[in-house]
């Protein structure tokens, strides 16, 4: 059995070096994280806090603000591996061009986050067979399950086989997914037309939609069909984390986990995908489908032909 780790994300970037210092206030511990931003442009990036650096500061009470304007920030614990225990704090942070922000980190149950509608989500949809979607305040993207592959197979309409990446387009920053789902059921395909807020204007079918991945040989595409199995690790609200699983498909016999994250204030997800196969893959590919031929592209040919 041959094995994988592959990482790919839309959008390149890079990681925000911080620090820490501890600083006694009283007899409360606080933390000052410095964020800094070494390109020439503003970022907005949620920040990952291992709990390992959080020794002394109480998670139930603990909050974060900005040590320049005292304005407390939106959090959210993570579980990564699902054993009842937080493994990393996230918070977003605002830094300008070519400059440091500070932040501090301190205790105070009493201290209220700020509320918003812009959060990052994702969940399983049994009421659409079983899609599975995600989204944050500027995109939502859903992919399709074992229940939709069956009734594909039975010939239902709407019904999709595909291991593509679905793409929804919407024009404000609050959460849309359940009330677009809510109209699906009232009126099946409601999100396929604007109602003001954005519309899934993007046909996948059978293509890679934006990010599905395959396997080449012989100059042959081989593709997974529908996820078999899902794992949400994160709801959100500032990050949202879930895991899909691929039942082995080509001559290779290749099975895929993918594990994908989406970020509130992100137009990309990230996927991080595990590769199993009963023989070593020589290509691995990911694609991004264009319709009638629009938009621009470019190939860059390996050096070895």
């Amino acid at each position: 059995m041959n094995s994988k780790n592959l990482k790919f994300l839309a959008l390149s970037a890079v990681i925000i070096p911080f620090s820490f210092s501890k600083l006694p206030s009283g007899k409360t511990l606080t933390l000052t994280v410095r964020v800094t931003n070494d390109l020439g442009f503003e970022r907005k990036e949620i920040i990952g806090i291992p709990v390992s650096k959080l020794k002394g500061l109480s998670q139930k009470a603990l909050r974060i603000k900005s040590a320049e304007t005292g304005e407390i920030l939106r959090t959210q614990w993570i579980d990564y591996n699902k054993d009842g225990k937080a493994d990393e704090f996230l918070f977003q942070a605002d830094i300008s061009a070519k400059s440091t922000s500070r932040y501090t980190l301190f205790s105070d149950a009493d201290a209220q986050e700020p509320q918003s509608s812009s959060v990052a989500y994702s969940r399983f949809v049994p009421e659409r067979s079983d899609d599975y979607t995600w989204e944050n305040d500027r995109v939502a993207f859903r992919t399709y399950g074992p229940k939709g592959q069956k009734e594909a197979l039975e010939k239902v309409q709407g019904s999709t086989i595909s291991s593509g990446i679905d793409l929804w387009f919407k024009r404000t920053g609050k959460s849309v997914i359940n009330e677009w789902y809510a109209g699906h059921v009232k009126t099946p395909f409601y999100y396929h037309t604007d109602h003001g807020e954005g519309y899934d204007a993007y046909h996948v079918g059978d293509s890679r939609g934006t990010g599905g991945t395959g396997v080449w040989k012989n100059d042959s595409l081989y593709i997974s069909q529908n996820y078999t199995a899902y794992n949400t690790i994160a709801a959100g609200p500032l990050r949202t984390v879930f895991e899909l699983t691929y039942a082995p498909y080509g001559p290779y016999k290749t099975s895929e986990v993918k594990r994908i994250t989406l970020d509130v204030g992100s137009n990309f997800s990230k996927f991080d995908i595990s590769l199993k196969s009963e023989k070593p893959l020589k290509d691995y590919t990911v694609g991004v489908t264009m319709h009638d031929k629009k938009g621009e592209y470019k190939i860059k040919k390996r050096k070895d032909g």
